[in-house]
């Protein structure tokens, strides 16, 4: 699906973009998304292992679960010299 299409869709224009370091953390996604916009979920500078808790995390959220259908999105982003 196009981005346009995907931004169309939301009942808020609203888009937490990816923070890695800590601030787009599975809360504040779940809340955006509850609200009715799009949040995304960083992974800059997560393992996998830590990746998968976070995305588990923002799966268990009620905001998300309960309140909204909305999709989750995520960032991957894979920084020079590491695996």
């Amino acid at each position: 699906m196009a981005v346009a299409d995907v931004l169309r869709r939301l009942a808020v224009p609203v888009v937490a973009a990816p923070m890695a370091g800590g601030a787009s953390a599975p809360a504040l996604v779940a809340s955006v998304n509850g609200a009715g916009g799009l949040g995304f979920l960083a992974s800059g500078y997560l393992t996998a292992r830590a990746m998968t808790e976070q995305i588990a995390r923002l799966q268990d959220c009620r905001a998300v679960r309960e309140r909204t259908r909305a999709e989750l999105e995520g960032d991957i982003l894979r920084q020079a010299g590491r695996g």
